[in-house]
């Protein structure tokens, strides 16, 4: 898995507690992931979501927005390992953000269904 630092592992364990027993978004989920991603393009690591959030900023999506997008990606693979107790899966995660960059947000949020309902099928 990508870096994380000490206090996004905390949150993370936090969420995953948080995202199973309340099947819905938490604002705790939404700063969780935020920060995830921030550290992700602080570092670059992987450096696959820093292209995807230029190449979003390029399109004039606001940085807002582009962080929630990546954010979108990484969720449900967080939450399909917790869950399925599986090993984060880096390589999907990177042809993801490949794949997304050069699409139009609204794209993005459409395909997205699609590519991860998988993770979720009993």
């Amino acid at each position: 898995m990508p870096n994380i630092s000490t206090s996004s592992k905390w949150l993370i364990s936090h969420m995953i507690t948080n995202l199973i027993l309340i099947p819905r978004q938490t604002p705790f989920l939404h700063i969780t992931i935020h920060l995830i991603v921030e550290n992700q393009l602080k570092n670059r690591d992987p450096v696959e979501a820093y292209q995807f959030y230029n190449f979003m900023r390029k399109k004039k999506v606001s940085r807002h927005e582009a962080v929630h997008l990546i954010g979108a990606i990484l969720a449900p693979l967080i939450v399909s390992v917790l869950q399925q107790k599986r090993e984060f899966d880096l390589d999907f995660y990177v042809t993801l953000l490949k794949k997304y960059k050069n699409k139009k947000p609204d794209k993005i949020w459409d395909a997205l269904d699609e590519d991860l309902a998988f993770l979720f099928q009993e």
